[in-house]
């Protein structure tokens, strides 16, 4: 992958340890999570495949770098960031595509350059 390692994991790391105050700890929710997740894509990339492209990248390449393997990791992870967004929404568009845009503007800052893997869907 293109960019520097060190950079993802220090991106993904930040964004776990800030996510995860809101984490309780399910895994009912990963369902749930991942509509969360498409809706915030959708209403904010509507019609732009570049930038969601981009940002999917992103997210995959950020998720493939740090998880390598752990299934237990990685649901945990989705898990938090599931509960961060649920909790920050809760019915509320508007806060709910604040977040999103604060996840994205954070990635595209610190992954600029770096949408060239097509990584592998985790649904």
């Amino acid at each position: 992958m293109s960019g520097s390692g060190t950079q993802y994991v220090r991106l993904w790391n930040t964004i776990c340890q800030a996510l995860e105050h809101n984490m309780s700890g399910s895994g009912t929710q990963y369902v749930r999570l991942w509509n969360t997740i498409c809706q915030a894509l959708e209403h904010n990339m509507s019609g732009s495949g570049t930038q969601y492209v981009r940002l999917w990248n992103t997210i995959c390449q950020a998720l493939e770098h740090n998880m390598s393997g752990s299934g237990t990791q990685y649901v945990r992870l989705w898990n938090t960031i599931c509960q961060a967004l649920e909790h920050n929404m809760s019915g509320s568009g508007t806060q709910y595509v604040r977040l999103w845009n604060t996840i994205c503007q954070a990635l595209e800052h610190n992954m600029s350059g770096s949408g060239t893997h097509r990584g592998s869907s985790y649904a």
